[in-house]
């Protein structure tokens, strides 16, 4: 096995602390949850090349539709994607993939998640990047 590049050690670092930070449990870095556990949004950042693929999703314990926000920033990086979702137990929703080069690992991400007047936030990067 070769060892983990300094810039990989940092993102898992910076990974640990944003979910940390973001109260997330168990399942992914950056997980909210509303208190009748109806949905549930996930901000997924897995290693691509040379920088990050982030991944929005939305996951319900019961069937559920509403709308999403999604918005990434940071070094030269503006993007903002959002629409309807429908999202039911063991069929989460992909909202979006976003890319980002290593000059844009200090990016933060929000993803927004609005069900019967609720809205449910999560939240990357807070800590030095994604």
């Amino acid at each position: 096995m070769r060892p983990l590049s300094l810039s990989t050690r940092r993102l898992a670092l910076a990974l640990l602390l944003a979910g940390t930070a973001a109260g997330a449990v168990s399942g992914g870095p950056a997980l909210a949850a509303p208190a009748r556990n109806e949905a549930r949004c996930e901000l997924r950042v897995e290693r691509a090349g040379g920088g990050v693929a982030l991944t929005a999703l939305a996951h319900a314990d019961a069937p559920v539709s509403g709308r999403y926000a999604l918005r990434v920033s940071g070094a030269g990086t503006d993007i903002r994607q959002g629409g309807s979702f429908s999202a039911a137990p063991g069929r989460p929703a992909t909202l979006g993939t976003v890319s980002l080069g290593s000059r844009q690992l200090a990016a933060r991400a929000a993803l927004d998640l609005t069900v019967d007047g609720r809205t449910l936030t999560c939240r990357s990067g807070a800590a030095g990047g994604l």
